[in-house]
Formats: C-alpha cells, sequence, structure tokens
C-alpha cells in the first residue's frame, strides 16, 4: 500500500484527480437533467393519455431551422402554434408533443408536417384539465423509446461519475496527509 501511496504523491497526479472529479461532478449533473427531462416527458405523455379535448384552430405553421454545432448541418422542426378555448379561457400554444419532438433532421419531413397542419386548421387539442395551458395535438408515446433511451444514457453517466467521484474522494486524502 505504501508504494501505491508514493506513486500518487505527485502534484501532477493530484491536479488530475481534482480535474476528473471536476469533470464527473459535470457529468453529473448532465445525466441528472437527462434523466430529469426523459421521466418528466414520459409522465406527461402518459398523463394526456386520459386528458379531455376541445377543437381548436392552427394560427400558423412553418418549419424552424437550427444549425448543429456538433455535425455542422441544419436540423428541421415543424413549429404549430394553434389557439384553443377552455371553460371560456383562450389558450395559445405550440406543443405538438410530450412524447418528445426529436424530430429527424429532414426538410421535407419539417415542410409535410406544416402542410398536413396548413391544409387541416381545425386541430384537436388535448388538455390538462387542472392547468389547460398545458396542451398538445398528438398524445401518443411513439418516441418514448427514445426517452427511455436518454433516461438509461443518464443513468449510465451517472454511475460512471458516482465511481470516478468516489475513487477520487479515496485517493485525495491519502495523498495530502
Amino acid at each position: 500500500m505504501e508504494n501505491l501511496v508514493e506513486i500518487f504523491t505527485s502534484e501532477d497526479v493530484l491536479i488530475t484527480l481534482l480535474i476528473s472529479a471536476c469533470a464527473g461532478g459535470v457529468t453529473f449533473l448532465i445525466a441528472w437533467a437527462l434523466i430529469a427531462s426523459g421521466l418528466r416527458s414520459r409522465r406527461d405523455a402518459l398523463a394526456s393519455q386520459t386528458w379531455p379535448f376541445v377543437i381548436g384552430a392552427v394560427v400558423a405553421a412553418r418549419v424552424t431551422e437550427s444549425r448543429s454545432s456538433s455535425n455542422s448541418s441544419n436540423t428541421f422542426s415543424p413549429l404549430i402554434t394553434y389557439e384553443y378555448e377552455v371553460r371560456g379561457q383562450h389558450y395559445r400554444s405550440s406543443n405538438r408533443s410530450f412524447a418528445g419532438d426529436m424530430e429527424p433532421a429532414d426538410q421535407g419531413y419539417a415542410q409535410s408536417v406544416v402542410a398536413h397542419y396548413l391544409s387541416n386548421p381545425l386541430v384537436t387539442v388535448y388538455y390538462d384539465p387542472s392547468d389547460p395551458a398545458r396542451a398538445a395535438l398528438d398524445r401518443k408515446i411513439g418516441n418514448a423509446w427514445k426517452i427511455t433511451v436518454g433516461v438509461g444514457v443518464g443513468l449510465v453517466l451517472f454511475v460512471l461519475c458516482l465511481i470516478v467521484v468516489l475513487l477520487a474522494a479515496q485517493v485525495i486524502p491519502m495523498l495530502t496527509s
């Protein structure tokens, strides 16, 4: 054990462990955000299965374009804005689904979704009876597997970060004594 401590006595190793622990902490926060977001989306998608509905009207539909920093390509998404009324109160929303709008980065697909809503301006709006401002046009849970994968990746990152932080917590006191 003493040989192990002697190996880990250089400042470089201490700095590396501290950086690893900090990186583990940041990755932990990202993993926790992925897990929380995925679980919230899944919960909302499941809850919307029993929500009542009203007829609403599409007021705007367009394709939005954003540039992906990771692979220098453009991502296209349909943006559908609709209005509806619940118990005399008017609402406006752009939420299509709680299952996650993980659309393919395909301009043709986004344009076809927009064309569908422009040609069918009356829409069924499913709303949360306890908070009618929360609504969706689609209650399908078609992307639930993507949410589950996101939660799984978040859990794996969480466990890896926990291991790094625990190892650093054990080694750092040995180096500073």
